[in-house]
């Protein structure tokens, strides 16, 4: 993979990678030797566009992809096509600032972890770390739970 790309084998098997093109964001999918490409049937050019350039994606073991783009998760078929747009809602919690960076994960039997980072309002840090960090330099923006 070259600049801005990563490449995650998915439970099918298939590589896929995360990258961009003039179009915008995107994933491609390739075979399991991970060279030749396996286009997305159900999409113009084979790859799955997408709108959020900060996305987080998992496969499970019949080729479906999850994408965690903002609060929400987007689950497509193995052909590329939408199945269910917000499958997973990631709840901002009252009193805390949820970002819009996390990660998404599949296990072998197809359950969906999240995790995602949150803070309460007002707070840089933990109270339990304050004193034990420098007072200067870069601060966290999120926890991650």
């Amino acid at each position: 993979p070259g600049p801005h790309k990563t490449r995650l084998r998915g439970w099918d098997g298939c590589y896929y990678e995360k990258g961009r093109s003039p179009r915008g964001p995107l994933i491609r999918r390739f075979d399991p030797d991970g060279e030749t490409p396996r286009p997305f049937q159900g999409r113009e050019n084979g790859e799955l566009a997408l709108e959020n350039p900060t996305f987080e994606f998992a496969v499970d073991r019949q080729g479906r992809v999850y994408v965690m783009q903002g609060t929400a998760v987007d689950r497509y078929e193995p052909s590329g096509v939408l199945e269910k747009k917000g499958f997973i809602q990631v709840p901002s919690l009252p009193g805390t600032s949820a970002g819009v960076n996390g990660t998404i994960r599949v296990d072998p039997e197809g359950r969906v972890y999240l995790a995602t980072g949150m803070k309460p309002l007002g707070q840089d840090i933990p109270a339990e770390l304050v004193g034990r960090l420098p007072e200067t330099g870069v601060r966290p923006s999120l926890w991650f739970v």
